[in-house]
């Protein structure tokens, strides 16, 4: 019998060492050395500076703070020995964006909290998953779409405008207080369930459902133990999954939508027909014939992340446009004088895109206000980022790229790049529409994005409803201010803030 004796084992390993270790230099060999950046010092041993932007209550003018100690790009300590690149070049921003979902993708807690809330349906899924999805929701988003939903866009307000007057009509006084932003998720409920899923909420008329008390438990700030285990997250994914009271509540949210979702599913099955709301045009992505097809539990999945996104963002948005007419009475009479030139009657979609000055409020707001300030992205794979302006790395080296390391923490701040007085000017941080009517701000065309403006992100993962978002915040405006005044209170020197909710919300301080 051949055997190997015990000199012979020993040569054997030594082989096996000598060539593991040359695999690994060789492997290691061809790794992108990932390029070393300058950045802020850690503000907490365990949590980064992770803490401190979520203390800030303007994390936008933190990150330009940075951006002008360290540069257009830095790395921030993250939790624990993590580190996150924050990029504030918009051609690094850009490029980021264009390769999200493929090479970027939502960190794992990310995944794990989207998955929590809305399911996987086309925010939370990647690659050619996501590509699928986006490509079968395409139809429900077009300008074709849009016009036929205007009209009920418009109807929605004017079921505002009602509802307010009868108020007044009640209290028989020249004016009432209100609480703007619970009016405006109303009304934004409504339109996405009328609009998107031909389904009355009645949430203007005081109605409640299991949806909207679900989602109304959104408006309060998550426990600091909450923020704290999210940080953790970064780290730890799995403890978004503990069966803590916030992770109950987000549970309870998406069980509630979910309950809706297949209701209204099973309903317009079965009433038949063709229309051209959302839901239609999903049901028609779920039958077997379809040219792109999605499975029940996506078109679920789907249904949900649409009421939420209809419900928060977008009232959101109306909020800070009040707001910032109240603060600008000058220019609230502004808008108002050209929402009047326009007929009573209903409004079509190509008579509501024709108005210049709207248009400028409402981008105004959207540069100021991005629903969502930030994104956190992880590289998938090594890749190289191409910069607009060179910059010294951490070994004192000027280079025109970044090298970044598969695994790494990306992040862009929406809300930096939209108020940067490089590109916006000195008055960047101020509310003056009229910029958007002059010629272009000498920086902001170094800016892609819509107009400009990252609010709705860039590339395959841009905004899939940034129209009808858009359409349903212009008919709104267009009712109300044409048939309202609005004011504070206490007066245009009210001090507003931020709290935390699902997304950051304006709160009179």
């Amino acid at each position: 019998m051949f055997s190997f004796s015990a000199p012979s084992i020993g040569v054997l390993d030594s082989a096996l060492v000598v060539l593991a270790v040359w695999v690994s230099l060789y492997l290691w060999g061809q790794r992108r050395d990932p390029t070393q950046l300058n950045g802020p010092p850690r503000s907490s041993l365990f949590l980064g500076v992770g803490q401190q932007i979520l203390d800030s209550p303007d994390a936008g003018s933190l990150y330009e703070k940075w951006e002008r100690e360290y540069g257009p790009v830095y790395s921030a300590p993250s939790t624990l020995w993590k580190e996150r690149i924050v990029l504030c070049d918009p051609k690094a921003i850009a490029h980021m964006w264009a390769r999200d979902s493929i090479v970027y993708d939502h960190p794992a807690v990310s995944k794990a909290q989207l998955n929590l809330l809305v399911g996987k349906g086309v925010i939370w899924a990647g690659g050619e998953s996501h590509k699928r999805q986006r490509k079968a929701l395409n139809p429900a988003f077009n300008f074709s779409s849009l016009r036929k939903l205007a009209p009920v866009l418009f109807d929605t307000a004017v079921r505002l405008r009602e509802t307010w007057g009868s108020i007044l009509d009640e209290t028989g006084d020249e004016g009432v207080v209100i609480d703007m932003q619970r009016w405006m998720n109303r009304l934004s409920l409504d339109a996405i369930g009328l609009a998107g899923f031909s389904h009355d909420f009645g949430a203007l008329s005081g109605k409640t459902s299991a949806v909207s008390e679900a989602l109304d438990a959104f408006a309060d700030p998550p426990p600091p133990a909450y923020e704290f285990i999210g940080l953790l997250g970064l780290v730890f994914p799995w403890l978004m999954n503990l069966p803590i009271p916030k992770t109950q509540m987000i549970l309870k949210v998406n069980n509630a939508m979910e309950d809706i979702a297949r209701d209204l599913l099973e309903t317009t099955k079965n009433a038949g027909g063709e229309g051209s709301s959302v839901m239609q045009l999903l049901i028609k992505a779920e039958d077997t014939g379809a040219e792109v097809r999605l499975l029940h539990e996506e078109v679920l999945d789907e249904m949900k992340a649409l009421l939420l996104a209809g419900y928060e963002t977008t009232a959101i948005t109306l909020t800070w446009t009040l707001i910032e007419l109240c603060k600008h009475r000058d220019v609230q009479t502004k808008l108002r004088t050209e929402l009047s030139q326009l007929p009573f009657e209903e409004i079509d979609y190509g008579q509501l895109t024709s108005l210049p000055y709207l248009d400028a409020v409402v981008h105004e707001i959207l540069r100021l206000y991005p629903a969502v300030p930030e994104l956190t992205r992880i590289a998938n794979e090594d890749d190289i980022v191409p910069l607009s302006t060179p910059i010294v790395n951490a070994g004192g080296r000027t280079i025109d790229h970044l090298t970044i390391a598969k695994g790494t923490l990306v992040a862009t701040s929406m809300q930096y790049v939209n108020r940067c007085e490089k590109f916006w000017g000195p008055d960047a941080a101020s509310f003056r529409p009229e910029r958007w009517l002059a010629a272009e701000a000498p920086g902001a065309g170094g800016v892609q994005g819509h107009k400009h403006l990252f609010t709705f992100v860039e590339g395959p993962r841009m905004c899939l409803g940034r129209n009808f978002a858009l359409t349903q915040v212009k008919m709104a405006l267009l009712v109300m201010i044409r048939n309202f005044e609005f004011e504070f209170e206490y007066g245009e020197k009210t001090e507003v803030g931020i709290v935390q909710g699902l997304l950051p919300r304006p709160r009179i301080v």
